[in-house]
């Protein structure tokens, strides 16, 4: 789900603190940022990885900069393409092709955008 994750979340959620092996993000344009610390490095200075959609084992996450069982804290957010809005629908003069041109790969109707945005799983939470 979208949103912002300290360490005391997902505790809450039945994660433990720096014991993630893996990670699923589901959704159109959707990415997860995991960071070291539990307040998103805001008090310390560590390191921080983004992950678009997809699902990443052990070595996926060390490979798209992550430390494997030392993620402490996650954001979930969406971030569309440039001349796509928030709907997932492209934003009229989005350059070439505009909207319903050619090269429109957003979804056409606001109910495809709104089950767009989906959860963002830990093999913790499943």
């Amino acid at each position: 789900k979208e949103g912002e994750y300290t360490v005391s979340d997902m505790e809450a959620m039945g994660a433990r603190c720096d014991d993630i092996s893996s990670l699923k993000v589901v959704g159109l344009y959707c990415q997860a940022t995991v960071y070291e610390f539990g307040d998103f490095n805001g008090q310390h200075k560590g390191w921080e990885a983004t992950f678009g959609r997809g699902a990443y084992d052990r070595m996926g996450l060390v490979q798209g900069g992550a430390k494997d069982n030392d993620i402490s804290s996650l954001k979930v957010h969406r971030h569309a393409p440039q001349g796509v809005d928030q709907s997932g629908a492209w934003s009229q003069g989005a350059g070439a092709g505009g909207a319903g041109g050619a090269g429109d790969h957003a979804p056409r109707s606001s109910a495809a955008a709104a089950g767009a945005l989906t959860a963002l799983l830990l093999s913790q939470f499943a």
